[in-house]
């Protein structure tokens, strides 16, 4: 939490009043940009880390607003003039996602909007042959990578338990391969313009866009 409070700080007057934060998991970057003042909505498609986000927030007499949504398809009707995807959240969405879910960040709040990434460089991941995600020394050896070049990501499996001779049960993720050149493209010809861009020591983007056309190119 201190790391987003210090990244973000210097930029505080973009932000405005109200945001939304996307992907927000049990609230810890919800709970950091509301100690810069904002107040703040938080939403994760994840039930279970909604619940435990409320929780947290009444321990912390907090203000914040949880609510179980997505993005790409949220109904919220409110007025934000900051949208955060922080903690890599954006590895979960598809370069189609991420524009259907700009697109209805823009029904939804009515005016253009600041938009706060966080992410790691999975190209550059990649090509110094590096693991894209931190893995346990116990998964080692049970997690399996494939490339899928129609969808633009890596298919993650994990295998969960052995359940028989060569039989096992597994879980399936996808993560999306993003760049800083892959997104500064598409949001540059959506009607952002790029207004800072960051990189940290432990390889992080913080990119800070504003929206000046309101148009998807």
């Amino acid at each position: 939490m201190r790391f987003l409070i210090n990244a973000l700080k210097p930029y505080r007057h973009l932000f405005g009043s109200k945001a939304l934060d996307i992907g927000c998991g049990a609230g810890t970057s919800t709970f950091a940009l509301e100690e810069l003042g904002l107040s703040v909505v938080g939403i994760d498609r994840d039930k279970l880390f909604i619940e435990k986000a409320k929780k947290i927030a009444e321990k912390r007499r907090s203000r914040a607003k949880f609510f179980v949504a997505d993005a790409r398809t949220m109904s919220v009707r409110d007025v934000f003039d900051s949208v955060f995807m922080l903690g890599d959240v954006i590895i979960h969405f598809s370069l189609t996602e991420f524009i259907r879910m700009i697109q209805n960040i823009r029904r939804a709040t009515r005016r253009k909007f600041v938009l706060v990434l966080e992410y790691s460089d999975f190209v550059e991941s990649l090509l110094r042959k590096e693991e894209p995600i931190p893995i346990p020394t116990e998964l080692r050896g049970k997690v399996y990578y494939s490339y899928n070049a129609d969808e633009g990501c890596l298919k993650i499996i994990v295998i969960t338990r052995e359940i028989g001779p060569d039989k096992y049960e597994a879980e399936e993720v996808k993560m999306y391969i993003w760049s800083p050149w892959v997104l500064e493209y598409i949001l540059l010809t959506s009607g952002f313009t790029l207004i800072s861009r960051e990189r940290y020591r432990n390889g992080v983007f913080i990119d800070i866009y504003k929206e000046v056309s309101g148009e998807i190119g």
